[in-house]
């Protein structure tokens, strides 16, 4: 994972853990999916670095959008992605970051169907999310709950490349970052029976399957959770 921590712009190692754990959670099939939230200042490849993100899980044309207009909207991308990347956030409405937070842990969305007054269309979706924006978007504490929120460093100028370089040399390193996540993967299905927490956090099924797949990560044992646990501390005193 070595070449991955020089392509994003993480410089602290707790939140470099916390980038590979979403990434990990993303790779499984089912939820709950903790949201992760890159604010930053301009210049500190919030995008790039989210773009990153979605291609380790889900590749698309389009890796980031703005954020739909409705809920109804949200859901439609929802069914035609895996992992929904939203780009330039500066505010989140009340009932955004509520299907936002439906979309984490799982939850229905109900609408009329189309052509009909009677005849309910239902959408019942468990997805991946990465939102990035400059402001401190996300406020609300039902979705700070659900989140990894990073907060990503100006890059000097003297220290910036072009995209053109960055997006070359993820492709040149994507087989061997992929062999070694797909390695976590595969150490966490063998684990995870056997794990039993302590404690059990906010997204308690994302910390245990993190937890099991610990030892084919590149940190010790137990170094997760002390960053979890204190990603969630710094966000319980934004609320």
């Amino acid at each position: 994972l070595g070449p991955l921590r020089d392509l994003v712009n993480i410089k602290d190692g707790n939140d470099f853990m916390l980038f590979i754990a979403f990434v990990l959670a993303a790779l499984r099939p089912r939820g709950p999916f903790p949201v992760a939230v890159f604010n930053g200042e301009q210049g500190s490849a919030k995008t790039t670095t989210a773009r990153i993100a979605r291609a380790l899980v889900d590749p698309h044309a389009v890796m980031l959008r703005a954020m739909p207009r409705t809920i109804d909207d949200m859901m439609i991308m929802a069914s035609n992605n895996w992992c929904m990347g939203f780009d330039k956030i500066s505010k989140l409405p009340d009932l955004t970051s509520d299907a936002i937070c439906r979309l984490s842990t799982g939850g229905g969305f109900g609408t009329r169907e189309l052509y009909s007054n009677f005849e309910e269309a239902v959408f019942d979706a468990q997805r991946p999310v990465i939102l990035n924006g400059i402001e401190e978007f996300a406020t609300r504490s039902d979705l700070l709950s659900r989140s990894i929120c990073l907060s990503l460093p100006r890059i000097p100028e003297t220290d910036r490349r072009t995209e053109k370089e960055v997006w070359a040399k993820f492709k040149e390193a994507h087989p061997s970052i992929l062999g070694a996540l797909l390695d976590a993967v595969s150490h966490g299905l063998r684990n995870l029976d056997g794990v039993s927490l302590d404690e059990l956090p906010r997204l308690a099924d994302f910390a245990t399957w993190i937890v099991a797949c610990e030892s084919a990560l590149p940190w010790s044992i137990g170094s997760f959770m002390k960053a979890y646990a204190g990603n969630q501390s710094g966000m319980d005193a934004l609320v």
